[in-house]
């Protein structure tokens, strides 16, 4: 008998699956823009120079840890 928190998991990755090709591309982009640190500091200027609220820093997800790609 599985545990509750593995069906969650289970359900949690299903659900992830469904937009895989979308979640690539962002992997993809934040990939782009926190390789060099050059690139993060131009990122950041642009966010500023918009005036966007930005809550968090660009992280890179972990494919075996499911709430790594929800950050």
């Amino acid at each position: 008998m599985r545990c509750s928190a593995h069906i969650l998991n289970l359900i949690a990755k299903d659900g992830l699956d469904v937009i895989k090709d979308e979640i690539h591309l962002i992997t993809e982009s934040v990939m782009y823009w926190t390789s060099p640190p050059k690139r993060a500091q131009t990122f950041n200027e642009a966010v500023k120079q918009l005036k966007l609220f930005v809550g968090k820093k660009l992280v890179l997800d972990c494919p075996t840890r499911w709430n790594y790609t929800y950050d």
